[in-house]
Order: structure tokens, then sequence, then C-alpha cells
């Protein structure tokens, strides 16, 4: 299964991470180096305040089953 994220904008609020924004926008906190690749600008930034404006790239993310080591033939 393919989730197509289409090219946004994010305002973020006091406290806000990288990786909660990932999870907000993608469902996953793997992707956030896509957000941060995209706003090189804030790369730097751990904990946002707020009315930061993001930009959110397009991203597809194919959803894989990981099996334990044991399971894989």
């Amino acid at each position: 299964m393919v989730n197509q994220v289409n090219k946004q904008r994010y305002i973020t609020t006091q406290g806000d991470m990288w990786d909660n924004i990932s999870l907000n926008v993608y469902g996953t906190e793997k992707l956030m180096h896509f957000l941060i690749e995209a706003n090189h600008k804030y790369r730097k930034v751990a904990i946002f305040p707020a009315n930061c404006e993001l930009v959110v790239p397009n991203v597809q993310q194919r959803e894989r089953v990981e099996f334990p080591p044991w399971r894989v033939s």
C-alpha cells in the first residue's frame, strides 16, 4: 500500500519537534529527515517556537511488514 502526502505547509506550535511533526503529517517519525531537508533554515532547531511555517514535501511511503529474523526465510 502506498500513502501519498500532498505538498503542504505546517505551522508549528510551541514545543513541536521534528519527530512529532513527522508523526502528525506522515503518520511515522521515520520520515522526519524529509522535513529537515525541505526546511534547511530550521535544521538546527530541536524544539520549535509557535508559528514557524514549514514546507511538507511529497513523500511516497510503502508500508512494509517487518518480521523478526527467525521468521524470515
